[in-house]
């Protein structure tokens, strides 16, 4: 009900505080502490006193003996943190969280590039719009068909210029046929989640690879910038249950769970957002500065996106 609560569309409405809210929970300092770097990164990241950190250190220490997953269950700073089952996760989630407030990046003249993940039987179109360290902006659709997705993307295209636009190949191929009908073929590209990955010593198919790349992204230093707010909560949710890569086979390379064991037991039909943006790194993207602009760009076609769509 908490992750239903988050849809616009729900009946419900989820309210979350976050443990720091409480006022209660401090712990006067008789002596100076050092902290570690872990907690000084909390404590820019939401703002926290020193007696907040002295208490969490300290609850963390006698009620937890040190495990922070468990701690996060009981006192989270994120909805999402209430929920962890283990620390085992693709991208930590102060990672997420860093990205959630990370403004001030610069992606000018960086390529854009546009990931595609097509709506199959029970789950959402999602559009992924990234441009170096930025994403710029989710679309979401709930009903689709290939003819107006593919009006919609070559919108994108003629508005946004963007470098490489990757298609989910499993129910992406109409709108990929009726773009290169329309002379753009030379930027698409259809992939298949369950090909050959690039580096094949490493990855057991395209799937694992692609994310692992979008993790190493998360994880770079400077961190990274999710500009949309819009979709933010949906995609914060997609993206944190999905486990870490594991050993998939005799010879050592790594894979990801499988979908329908990811959202086994959650309220996610799919894990559309993370799939999208996971497309973004499909492939290598050459750099050629272009000097764009893409807020102005995209804000013509927001303006329009309505009697347009």
């Amino acid at each position: 009900m908490v992750q239903s609560g988050l849809d616009d569309k729900s009946d419900f409405m989820t309210l979350f505080y976050a443990w720091y809210q409480q006022h209660e929970y401090r712990r006067k300092i008789v002596e100076p502490i050092k902290w570690t770097d872990e907690e000084l990164e909390l404590k820019a990241l939401y703002n926290l006193d020193d007696e907040q950190l002295a208490w969490r250190r300290a609850k963390l220490l006698s009620d937890f003996k040190g495990r922070e997953h468990l701690f996060k269950q009981e006192y989270p700073s994120s909805i999402q943190e209430a929920f962890i089952t283990t620390s085992n996760a693709l991208i930590p989630l102060n990672y997420i969280e860093i990205a959630r407030k990370n403004r001030g990046l610069n992606s000018g003249g960086l390529p854009i590039i546009i990931g595609i993940d097509p709506a199959r039987s029970s789950d959402r179109t999602i559009i992924t719009i990234r441009q170096g360290r930025i994403i710029h902006k989710f679309y979401r659709f709930d009903k689709m068909d290939n003819v107006r997705l593919a009006g919609i993307v070559m919108r994108l295209i003629q508005s946004i210029n963007p470098q490489r636009v990757f298609i989910d190949y499993g129910h992406g191929t109409g709108v990929y046929d009726i773009l290169v009908s329309q002379g753009v073929g030379s930027i698409l590209e259809l992939v298949q989640f369950g090909s050959s990955a690039y580096d094949s010593n490493k990855y057991a198919n395209r799937r694992a690879e692609m994310f692992d790349k979008m993790r190493d992204w998360f994880m770079q230093d400077g961190g990274v910038f999710i500009k949309d707010q819009e979709f933010i909560e949906e995609f914060v949710r997609d993206i944190s249950i999905i486990p870490d890569l594991k050993v998939s086979d005799s010879n050592g390379r790594y894979a990801l769970e499988k979908k329908e064991n990811i959202v086994k037991g959650t309220e996610i039909h799919s894990t559309d957002f993370a799939d999208s943006l996971a497309l973004t790194f499909a492939s290598p993207v050459s750099y050629s500065p272009k000097g764009m602009n893409f807020n102005n760009q995209i804000q013509t076609v927001n303006k329009n996106w309505q009697q347009r769509v």
